[in-house]
């Protein structure tokens, strides 16, 4: 679960909840082991906890009809909370009175719209982004007049104004994106229909427990649709490359795990770099979140990563390029400042020294703000600065075209020496987009690297060094962004002769230490061949491992208390 969710931190008490919510005390009966439960494969019960979760825990009043999918508020809410991470590195719409401030200052003054498609009878996403975000303007969409009626009548009760959540009908034949063509929206989200007939959907039930099925109550249009979420998502993709600067996320829930590689395909062949999968998993109920974008705003790989890469799997090969590279000198390891005075002198080569340069910006904690107007790392472009330094004249020549901006926005980052392990070895490393462990240090035959010191010195005890990180903030070139990290280790000397790793390239040199991120080369076209960078793994796992867990949609129960009903 989200970790922000009320869910993730308590089950509900569902004889608690029978007792203050009437209409599910009848439901609640005592189990095998003594606790208060409900039958999940009761339509009615699970009706009746819906509504008194809505309820007791939103301060929602609803009905629902029976011939209408019931959502389960757990999955619904993570979706939700998944959704409101990405407010942070919102930029203004273009076209909006505001100004763009770059991803690390969004712009408060800025209402959050979101697009919700398939809003459903109960508009349960929009209601719960309401009570999250009550400031939010929310729209939502659906194709049937029977679910918008009933809806807008949940809304009315609970005096919610259609400035706050506005519905609006969509067609069936029609754009599944209509709703941007008069208004911008910050985040489109959907739940699509899953299955491309009733005979798929069928069997699904049947799969995931064929003693004990929860009766999927749920009208044609919510549950069944030509091509199943496959093509539906795929629409939203190619109707999105028409729309690009009406929303800056476009994203989508998906029930099976088998959806996932065409959609990633459809994008990468639109020449979108700039995506993410996310997985949701509650119990044995494995989901997933694909949102993919124009903005040049780059997510960190906290929301686009799971903190877990199974080796040599094909979830692993579906996962973007990282944007933060890091690399820790291991032979030998350097204390904070030796590190940051290694790093100085080649900031000043490239233009990018924060004591003398507009482009970079010192923060407080210590990081650099790198915003170059030109790629000043090249070698021409050295060479050029250098021959004006000569003369005398201006780093920067003032009759050669400038751009009005920065072409890149970076942060770089001097992060402090982490412990080793309690057995003293490094931890494991593998290739973060592919999964390969070809290169991956054995933590029973490495040699444990020595510790540093405050001045640097190796002292073999309780540390290995100091890490350099480089973060991608804003910018549409991952060569670029690469390129400059590739020019960062070489010029500081941090690829040397001590130690193995890989080059931007790919191939086997020798370098500072195993924990170099260093990326594709300049001149590889960025991420096509897939980026050799490499994470840990064996951290406690926040989403799917390698793509694992259930393949198809509401396998098992939610957090052990909740049968998902799509």
């Amino acid at each position: 679960m989200h970790p922000l969710s009320r869910y993730a931190r308590a089950k509900p008490d569902f004889k608690r909840l029978g007792d203050r919510c009437p209409e599910l005390a009848p439901f609640v009966k005592a189990s095998e082991t003594g606790y208060a439960a409900i039958d999940f494969a009761d339509p009615a019960a699970l009706r009746a906890l819906t509504k008194a979760l809505l309820k007791h825990d939103w301060d929602l009043d609803v009905d629902l009809r029976d011939d209408r999918l019931c959502p389960t508020i757990s999955n619904r809410l993570d979706y939700a909370l998944s959704v409101l991470d990405l407010e942070p590195f919102l930029n203004c719409i273009p076209g909006s009175s505001s100004t763009s401030k770059g991803p690390s200052q969004p712009d408060r003054g800025h209402q959050l719209r979101i697009l919700d498609i398939g809003t459903g009878h109960i508009a349960v996403y929009p209601l719960l982004l309401h009570r999250l975000r009550s400031d939010a303007a929310i729209t939502g969409t659906d194709v049937n007049d029977i679910s918008l009626q009933h809806a807008q009548s949940i809304l009315e009760r609970n005096q919610i104004s259609k400035e706050s959540i506005k519905l609006l009908r969509a067609d069936s034949n029609g754009d599944i994106l209509f709703a941007l063509r008069d208004q911008s929206h910050d985040i489109v989200m959907c739940n699509p229909p899953f299955y491309a007939s009733e005979e798929e959907m069928k069997q699904n039930t049947e799969l995931k427990n064929p003693s004990n099925n929860a009766v999927v109550t749920a009208a044609a249009n919510e549950s069944i649709c030509p091509g199943g979420e496959v093509d539906f998502v795929s629409r939203m993709i190619s109707e999105s490359t028409r729309l690009s600067d009406k929303a800056q996320w476009f994203t989508s829930l998906i029930g099976k795990y088998s959806s996932l590689t065409p959609l990633v395909d459809l994008i990468k062949s639109f020449k979108i770099d700039n995506y993410f999968i996310k997985s949701i998993k509650q119990a044995k109920t494995s989901r997933w979140i694909i949102g993919w974008s124009y903005s040049e705003i780059r997510l960190p790989d906290s929301l686009t990563l799971p903190e877990t890469i199974m080796p040599n799997t094909s979830y692993a090969r579906l996962l973007p390029a990282p944007n933060r590279l890091t690399h820790r000198p291991l032979q030998p390891p350097l204390a904070i400042e030796l590190l940051r005075e290694t790093m100085m002198p080649v900031l000043l080569e490239c233009q990018l020294d924060p004591n003398s340069s507009a482009q970079a910006e010192e923060q407080e904690d210590g990081t650099l703000n790198l915003s170059p107007r030109g790629n000043t790392w090249s070698r021409a472009a050295r060479r050029q600065a250098a021959r004006e330094n000569a003369q005398n004249s201006m780093a920067i020549d003032e009759k050669a075209p400038q751009v009005a901006g920065p072409v890149i926005r970076m942060r770089l980052s001097f992060l402090p020496p982490t412990p080793l392990t309690s057995e003293g070895t490094q931890t494991q490393l593998t290739d973060r987009a592919t999964g390969d462990s070809s290169h991956a240090i054995d933590d029973a035959s490495s040699e444990p690297a020595p510790a540093s010191t405050a001045n640097g010195d190796s002292t073999g005890t309780t540390s290995q060094g100091a890490t350099l990180a480089l973060d991608w903030l804003q910018g549409k070139d991952r060569a670029l962004f690469e390129s400059f990290w590739k020019f960062l280790l070489t010029k500081g000397n941090l690829l040397g002769k001590q130690g193995g790793s890989e080059t931007a390239g790919g191939e086997k040199r020798s370098a500072a230490g195993p924990d170099s991120h260093a990326g594709r080369d300049a001149g590889s076209g960025g991420n096509r061949g897939g980026f050799r960078g490499r994470i840990r793994i064996g951290f406690a796992a926040r989403g799917t491992r390698g793509g694992g867990g259930s393949r198809g949609r509401g396998e098992g129960r939610d957090s052990g208390w909740g049968r998902d009903q799509g």
